[in-house]
């Protein structure tokens, strides 16, 4: 009598393994053209600069003296200034005339977005702009430049996330002086 359940006995395949005509595995999964790369790109710079003239507003409330609120109303609308320029050269790259995504950045109208989601959405938006640069720069062209890119989009958001830490820092030194003592 022979057991069914013999542990060491193989496997029958499931589903036939697909190959191409050179008998590879065919690969799993999804793959991006080159223009969704763009896309990317695109769509996350966009978003990046609209929520850096968010910040530009939220920024100059938090300051604590008119001209440091300037001066961050200033920085952040530099950020999004130059963000729109670097959409506007992979727009031209990519062969994309559509006008709607090559639009500077416009104002914010209503209430600005709070500035805890804006910051997070920011640096998500870098982070997906820096992947599509990645995307473009190892699987489509291997091109330096988009690598070069992608670098300079992850310094910025390493930037943000290490200036955040050190305000941090800066703030709990300070502490509060109280006419008792040191408050933390």
């Amino acid at each position: 009598m022979t057991d069914d359940t013999d542990p060491t006995a193989p496997l029958p395949p499931k589903e036939p393994i697909q190959t191409d005509r050179h008998g590879d595995p065919l690969p799993v999964g999804t793959a991006m053209i080159e223009r969704e790369s763009y896309e990317r790109i695109i769509e996350g710079l966009k978003k990046a600069a609209d929520r850096a003239a968010h910040l530009a507003i939220r920024e100059a409330e938090r300051s604590i003296t008119a001209e440091d609120a300037a001066k961050a109303r200033s920085s952040w609308a530099n950020i999004a200034l130059r963000l729109d320029l670097v959409r506007k050269i992979a727009i031209k790259k990519a062969g994309l005339e559509d006008p709607i995504s090559a639009r500077q950045t416009a104002a914010v109208r209503a209430n600005p977005l709070p500035w805890r989601q804006a910051r997070d959405e920011f640096r998500e938006s870098l982070r997906q702009a820096s992947g599509g640069c990645r995307q473009l720069a190892t699987c489509f062209r291997g091109d330096l430049t988009w690598s070069n890119v992608a670098t300079e989009l992850e310094r910025m958001v390493f930037n943000l996330k290490a200036g955040a830490a050190m305000r941090q820092r800066h703030r709990q030194r300070l502490g509060l002086w109280t006419p008792e003592g040191r408050a933390n």
